[in-house]
């Protein structure tokens, strides 16, 4: 799997991969800047092909989408909620209930049901898409055909080589290996720590849940203004 903006962050606070000398505001930033400069190299991974999933950055063609993006980093790093209200729609889309605006985005920010400081540094990992509109889309995958007949019961492998294993254990024997695709859920998802899916080529097995994410998880579309980049829709399910 990728190693994530929050892992990143970490590593870098401990000095693990900072510059030392430099102030904790610049190697914070930098380090943010690194691991989403990081998403345009994923092509090639450990010898391997990148799947056809695999983080993509068509973004920073974009005026100030790469500002925008450091941006919003160093936010999710600092858990900065009034930084992240200034880059935010005053009327932000948060679900399909009629839960909008700032308001209820500070409040959901740090309930443990919704966890939205780490939904936001995951989407960060995922790469970023355009629209016919202009706008920004994070994750690149949600922008994309996945080809699927049911984006419910179809899950992203989150990585060039995550193992399908013939049982639910950590050292099943591997039957498959998937690359940045999606596979299909066999029993419907749930809290184990593996899941059941089908692959494309229709071999069975389990997969790590951690190494599995849902279509219709956490997306974020911003738009440009005359203020410059704002989020619009931060949302999950369909």
């Amino acid at each position: 799997m990728r190693i994530s903006l929050v892992v990143s962050i970490i590593a870098c606070l401990g000095l693990a991969a900072c510059e030392r000398g430099k102030p904790p505001s610049e190697q914070l930033r930098d380090s943010v800047e690194q691991t989403i400069e990081g998403v345009a190299k994923t092509t090639v991974s450990d010898g391997l092909e990148a799947g056809p999933f695999a983080p993509r950055d068509e973004c920073s063609k974009l005026s100030g989408a790469n500002e925008f993006r450091n941006a919003l980093g160093l936010i999710i790093a600092k858990r900065d909620a009034d930084g992240l209200m200034a880059l935010t729609d005053p009327q932000v889309k948060l679900d399909f209930g009629g839960g909008f605006g700032h308001a209820t985005l500070r409040e959901r920010l740090d309930d443990p049901q919704y966890r939205l400081w780490e939904e936001l540094g995951a989407l960060l990992d995922l790469g970023c898409a355009t629209n016919a509109e202009g706008d920004l889309i994070l994750p690149w995958y949600f922008a994309q055909d996945m080809k699927v007949d049911d984006a419910f019961g179809a899950m992203l492998a989150l990585g060039n080589k995550v193992p399908v294993r013939r049982v639910a254990a950590d050292d099943g024997e591997v039957v498959e290996h998937v690359a940045w695709d999606t596979v299909d859920l066999v029993e419907g998802y749930s809290d184990e720590p593996f899941l059941k899916v089908r692959t494309r080529v229709g071999r069975e097995g389990f997969v790590a849940r951690e190494q599995l994410r849902s279509l219709v998880d956490y997306r974020l579309i911003a738009r440009k203004g005359e203020g410059g980049w704002m989020i619009e829709v931060f949302i999950a399910g369909d």
